[in-house]
């Protein structure tokens, strides 16, 4: 059993183990929740507008990321910034990003850019928004666009699309054609104003001027064209294959946050479920190992008995069937049930074998032989060919060898034989310094239950050592019964397919819970030993015994 709560107790420590190392530590900002915290912070342009989140928003949201459960990965991260940028307009309509002055936010970009601290972000209206794509805050592209506007006329504009075929694909999908300029070079500023006069001349030259500058910027702009274009698909493909949001995500985006924080609990819980698994699944193969090893050593590593072994003329040579004499039989009455169930059994030898302890015997010696013979008497009645013997139990004690000097104390059948019992706590120097003891004294000594003294089955040397003294061992026939999941159960069958025991008892009490059982346990006993081994511990042994010949 220490064994096993050892073992259990490493797999809890290792599972803990296991699941700290996946668990990390929050309660400050990491790189990437800085990243989505300054997306919050940031002052966005959206339809030529400048827009802010409002302050108890914004504080909302680094309350959250600031909490010690809530530690966001850089997947997370990212999918909520992608999330922020596909609702803006969302957030708008819903006033959660309110306006702000143009000029503030200009300087604060300023402050931003000199610092180093990130840009603003381009932001994809959702496909609820009016379609508009929202535009970056730059002041100088606001300041190109102004100029384009007032020097560009619709004339410009149709020539302009048939020289330029690269520009097709964002009229069709009705976005602005970009505006770049070279590197190191200035766009000239058209501050003119169309002649009243309408000259064709001057018409003329401007066209020209403006298809020479598109002629030189479409090679220039075409790579940054294709970049920002897969950037948006990239966005749109985001959107369309996970649909993050709820309803109610879509009139509140803060809402987010929340469902990364179920998100995160769910991951949590199936990391906790699979350590559960993984403890049980180890728990489970290891006791299967146990049982397949403890099946092999008692019933494959030996010869086993054949099945012409049959639970007849069996002998009990350890019972309390007398009645009153002890803890036993109470009354005459449960005595005759006994009988018969050792009759039943396969059982015609019976030791009656009472206990016997120093000034607390309720019997004397003439008393318990009367009892014997009244007992004897109905026994003959329901089997004419039974046969019984008298002993007792003793009860090892510094008195004990005095009493069995004066006689006091029954030896089995009046042979050399006596039946001793110990306390099951005794320790092995003492059960060693009492079979010494009753050895000189002229005894053979058998150790009554031997299953219940775990200091002296627990090493095979002490065994050996007490078995040398010519001391025997006797085992109870119930403690055959069970199952070998139980450490208990294993190390009593280990002694009988050891071949340690020299006979065998019932330990009788009463006709309910301790009564004789036999045939219950021979099937047991069969798969446990070998022919020679059921013959000499069954039959041979207990007739040498109670006729005070030696043991083999």
């Amino acid at each position: 059993m220490r064994r096993q709560c050892t073992l259990f107790f490493l797999l809890f420590l290792f599972s803990l183990m296991v699941f700290q190392s996946k668990k990390v530590l929050a309660g400050s900002i990491s790189s990437a929740e800085a990243q989505v915290l300054s997306a919050v912070y940031e002052v966005y342009t959206y339809n030529g507008e400048s827009y802010k989140a409002l302050p108890e928003y914004t504080e909302q949201v680094r309350q959250y990321l600031q909490q010690d459960d809530v530690d966001l990965s850089e997947q997370q991260c990212a999918e909520l910034l992608g999330m922020i940028d596909a609702n803006l307009p969302t957030a708008i309509e819903n006033g959660i990003f309110v306006k702000v002055d143009k000029n503030d936010s200009e300087k604060k970009e300023e402050t931003v850019d000199k610092k180093g601290q990130g840009s603003s972000i381009d932001y994809i209206t959702s496909p609820e928004s009016s379609g508009k794509k929202p535009k970056k805050n730059r002041n100088k592209g606001n300041k190109r666009k102004d100029v384009d506007n007032q020097t560009t006329s619709q004339e410009e504009k149709k020539d302009s699309k048939k020289e330029t075929s690269g520009k097709e694909d964002s009229d069709n999908t009705g976005e602005k054609p970009l505006d770049i300029e070279k590197e190191g070079g200035k766009k000239e500023e058209n501050t003119g104003k169309e002649d009243s006069s309408g000259n064709k001349d001057t018409s003329i030259k401007e066209n020209t001027e403006k298809k020479e500058n598109s002629s030189e910027n479409i090679d220039g702009t075409e790579d940054i064209t294709v970049a920002s274009q897969d950037k948006e698909k990239e966005i749109e493909t985001k959107k369309a294959s996970k649909d993050v949001l709820s309803k109610e995500d879509n009139e509140n985006p803060l809402g987010v946050w929340s469902q990364l924080d179920e998100e995160r609990k769910k991951e949590e819980t199936h990391t906790v479920t699979w350590l559960i698994i993984s403890v049980c699944s180890l728990i489970i193969l290891f006791y299967i190992g146990k049982m397949i090893y403890r099946y092999y050593v008692l019933y494959l590593s030996h010869p086993r008995a054949s099945s012409q072994w049959k639970p007849e003329h069996l002998s009990d040579m350890h019972c309390h069937l007398l009645p009153g004499v002890d803890d036993g039989s109470m009354n005459m009455e449960m005595t005759k049930k006994l009988l018969r169930m050792e009759i039943e059994n396969g059982v015609d030898t019976i030791l009656f074998t009472p206990h016997f302890r120093r000034g607390k015997s309720r019997f004397n010696n003439e008393r318990l032989f009367q009892v014997f013979e009244e007992v004897k008497q109905e026994a003959l009645k329901m089997k004419p060919d039974m046969k019984l013997y008298l002993g007792e139990e003793l009860y090892y004690d510094h008195s004990l060898c005095h009493a069995l000097e004066e006689g006091n104390a029954l030896k089995l059948n009046g042979t050399d034989y006596v039946l001793i019992e110990f306390s099951p706590e005794v320790e092995y120097k003492t059960i060693h310094k009492a079979c010494q003891s009753l050895v000189m004294l002229g005894v053979a000594p058998v150790l009554a239950h031997i299953e219940r003294y775990p200091a002296l089955i627990a090493k095979t040397d002490r065994l050996e050592e007490i078995h040398d003294m010519g001391v025997y061992y006797q085992m109870n026939i119930t403690s055959l019964m069970g199952s070998n999941v139980s450490t208990r159960i294993y190390k009593q069958r280990k002694l009988m397919a050891d071949g340690w025991i020299d006979i065998i008892g019932s330990d009788s009490h009463d006709d309910k819970s301790r009564n004789p059982k036999f045939k219950k346990a021979w099937k047991e006993l069969l798969r446990l030993c070998d022919d020679e081994m059921i013959e000499r511990i069954m039959w041979d042994n207990p007739a040498k015994m109670l006729a005070g010949e030696d043991i083999d």
